[in-house]
């Protein structure tokens, strides 16, 4: 599980209402047999991992209990006398404001939840994204216990600390650069887009979905076709510096965006 993959993400409003959702069904049969081979192998009283996703009733339903417990949808980041045992305020980490936890409802006459982590947040305009990467259970069962001990902050040398456990998971930082595209994408701050023929499988079908749902028009129609590039004379060496530092700087930025088309390419399987 060392590379960045996505097992869901969700898309709120303002009015905490989920505009869209995709789960991705591949990386959730990776994650049910993680869990699995984990819970057969714990220990009898041990908590079991729950391999469920939550709909987009339940997410929503559990967003809201969080932002009331933690006073807003970043929450308090550091454990205050509202802070309760189990949330994330209660890690006294800041970083809790941008990587949350939910507990999802999952039998709610019988009292039963399952605790989801590690959502990365990103909050851009009227929405909130939120994407929740593939870790490993033995990471969300650290995490989990870090939200109910006794003691407060991170001790310096501790064996079992939020930083430690976030720099054993190089899929938190991709999920922030996908978080960060999406925000781009659905605000339209993102430059507009260029038609280039590239052999790498295009991502527009899911940007497309995702824009559309929430009545954006997609990047397929705001596309600009590239026009050819035309030879031209050099009439002196100054405007033949120009034109070749001009043409390094379009190369980098061309070369900048199919590394990232790659990179969400294969973050979020189709």
């Amino acid at each position: 599980m060392a590379n960045c993959s996505i097992r869901a993400l969700w898309i709120l409003n303002n009015q905490d209402t989920v505009v869209f959702s995709r789960r991705f069904s591949v990386v959730e049969r990776r994650w049910r047999l993680a869990c699995k081979r984990d819970n057969e192998n714990s220990k009898d009283g041990e908590n079991q991992i729950s391999s469920l996703l939550p709909n987009d009733s339940e997410f929503t339903t559990a967003f809201i209990e969080r932002k009331k417990r933690e006073g807003s949808s970043r929450g308090f980041g550091f454990r205050v006398v509202q802070s309760i045992e189990g949330s994330d305020s209660w890690v006294d980490d800041p970083i809790t404001r941008h990587i949350i936890s939910l507990h999802i409802n999952k039998d709610e006459e019988k009292g039963e939840k399952y605790f989801l982590w590690p959502l990365v947040m990103h909050i851009r305009n009227l929405y909130c994204i939120l994407i929740l990467p593939l870790v490993e259970p033995r990471h969300l069962k650290s995490y989990e216990k870090m939200c109910n001990r006794s003691d407060c902050g991170s001790c310096i040398g501790e064996e079992e600390s939020l930083p430690s456990l976030l720099l054993d998971l190089p899929c938190i930082t991709g999920s922030f650069m996908v978080a960060h595209t999406i925000g781009d994408v659905i605000t339209g701050d993102s430059v507009e887009p260029e038609v280039l023929a590239s052999v790498a499988p295009s991502v527009g079908g899911l940007l497309d979905s995702l824009t559309g749902s929430i009545g954006i028009p997609s990047m397929t129609t705001r596309a600009k076709t590239v026009a050819a590039p035309v030879a031209i004379p050099n009439s002196s060496g100054a405007v033949s510096g120009s034109a070749t530092s001009d043409n390094s700087k379009i190369s980098s930025r061309l070369a900048d965006r199919d590394a990232l088309c790659t990179f969400i390419t294969n973050a979020l399987p189709f």
